[in-house]
């Protein structure tokens, strides 16, 4: 292996790292066989990739009204609470997904949000 493949693989190592320790994962689909899912890593590039303008300008009109949709939704606890409930339901198979959502909840209301 030539030593640019190589370091090609590192970067790809070290990026597809980084993307896995930061959350930025996403659940595969079921196999039919065994019916068990994993995780991955959510697609990314290294590279800049080149996008039709009206796709861009779309995007930055979008930015702002869903930034404020995602502090009006992060800011009304009632409606989290509501929204997540089925979340709390599985607590007989998992307790520690009701342990991270107790946490959470501790967690706004010591710090006052």
């Amino acid at each position: 292996m030539s030593s640019a493949r190589a370091r090609e693989c590192d970067i790809v190592g070290e990026e597809t790292a980084y993307a896995i320790a930061n959350g930025l994962v996403m659940l595969s689909r079921q196999t039919c066989d065994t019916g068990e899912r994993h995780l991955s890593h959510a697609p990314f590039t290294l590279l800049p990739s080149p996008i039709p303008a009206q796709c861009f300008e779309r995007a930055v009109a979008l930015a702002e009204p869903f930034g404020l949709l995602v502090h009006r939704v992060a800011s009304d606890h009632a409606f989290l609470r509501d929204t997540l409930r089925w979340y709390t339901i599985d607590l007989e198979r998992s307790r520690q997904r009701g342990s991270i959502l107790e946490l959470e909840s501790d967690s706004l209301i010591e710090t006052g949000v």
